[in-house]
């Protein structure tokens, strides 16, 4: 029979790793959920399901990303790797 109450011993600096990876994800999936949805200005769309379309798709005009924003993000995936466990 397998112990499943069996307990692990992990390095402190190890899971301190893993939780500013946690951390730094969740910060990065936030600023995505709030930048438009191409990172560079791209006019948008409006596709009926029509003229041989399985299904309608739509996207509004993206401004695409500042500077600002464009470093933010930068920023965020450069922790992410050197808060990799």
């Amino acid at each position: 029979m397998v112990n499943t109450k069996q307990t692990f011993d992990f390095p402190q600096d190890l899971l301190d790793a893993q939780l500013e990876l946690h951390r730094v994800q969740a910060e990065l999936a936030a600023v995505y959920k709030r930048l438009p949805w191409s990172v560079e200005p791209v006019p948008g769309w409006n596709n009926a399901k029509e003229n041989g379309r399985a299904f309608a798709s739509s996207r509004p005009d993206s401004p695409g990303w500042s500077d600002e924003e464009k470093k933010l993000v930068e920023e965020l995936r450069a922790r992410s790797w050197t808060s990799s466990p």
